[in-house]
């Protein structure tokens, strides 16, 4: 008997294959589906592989930004070898409705940062998906960097200033100094989403993705949300409006319609588009593709 293959093994082999074929594909195990949001879940999967757009920030982001640019380093052993691979990844979505306009997929890395020559690449991708879709270079950009911003990005910004694009560079950490409370009448209570503290002087803030009355903010398995820390690196616009801008798109998520993503769409997306390079599951290409066939 050759015996039953685990559902992981054939998502696996499945996934590679059909990138061979380039097509954009969702699955799901049978035991899931009976699970209350599944096939709707699915449904927005299938609708974001296809380029479309289930949830947006409609008109409400703030600030004068036309482009939104993430940036991830994925550190990944693939399934099917012992060799630890790092692949850069970039997803970007377009200022005001936090539509996703494409990613980007850099060769594997060797080590943690970025090469410059590589880093320029990836900028200059989305910022020629921009023009491609609205016939003009965006005015300004935020580049969010998952984690800390250690690449040398001389050469992202003479070629910036070269095409007289205004930027901002933050930085979105997952590990906070400190947790975030709602105090009302000396009770501290589990904070709504968006709240945020925040420290001008050093532009620095730490902000609640989610939170009260949501079930990952409530169970008794979590407890407090544990916030994200958002500081600017480069640029001027202030630290309220940069803040403001990651918690509406961590909204943006379009993999699921009953949670909310702790991190903002630009580097969680990122970091899903890196792990599915790695994996082999995306079309090897360097420049922006527009289906995002990795949620």
């Amino acid at each position: 008997s050759m015996g039953v293959s685990s559902a992981s093994d054939i998502y696996h082999e499945m996934k590679k294959a059909l990138r061979q074929k380039r097509i954009d594909s969702q699955m799901a195990h049978i035991d899931t589906l009976a699970t209350n949001y599944a096939l709707p879940n699915v449904a927005l999967g299938l609708v974001a592989a296809a380029g479309g757009i289930p949830f947006t920030t409609e008109d409400a982001m703030p600030g004068e930004t036309d482009l939104f640019i993430g940036i991830d380093v994925s550190h990944r052993y693939p399934q099917d070898t012992d060799e630890r691979v790092h692949i850069a990844a970039s997803t970007t979505s377009i200022y005001g409705d936090g539509t996703i306009l494409g990613y980007t997929s850099a060769k594997p890395q060797t080590g943690e940062k970025v090469p410059p020559k590589e880093l320029k690449n990836l900028t200059r991708q989305s910022i020629a998906g921009y023009k491609q879709e609205h016939g003009e270079y965006p005015d300004r950009i935020v580049i969010h960097r998952d984690g800390f911003m250690r690449e040398d990005l001389d050469q992202v910004e003479e070629m910036l200033e070269s095409m007289d694009i205004n930027y901002d560079v933050v930085e979105i950490r997952k590990q906070s100094p400190a947790r975030v409370l709602n105090l009302a009448d000396g009770v501290a209570k589990i904070p709504d989403k968006g709240i945020a503290a925040l420290n001008r002087e050093e532009n620095r803030a730490i902000l609640a993705t989610f939170g009260d009355p949501e079930s990952q903010a409530t169970s008794s398995n979590t407890g407090l949300p544990q916030p994200i820390q958002v500081e600017r690196k480069a640029g001027n616009t202030d630290i309220k409006t940069l803040t403001a801008q990651v918690y509406l798109l961590s909204q943006s998520h379009v993999g699921a319609m009953n949670s909310t993503a702790r991190l903002p769409i630009t580097t969680y997306y990122a970091d899903r588009a890196s792990e599915a390079a790695a994996e082999g599951y995306l079309p090897e290409t360097s420049k922006l593709r527009q289906n995002i066939g990795f949620i």
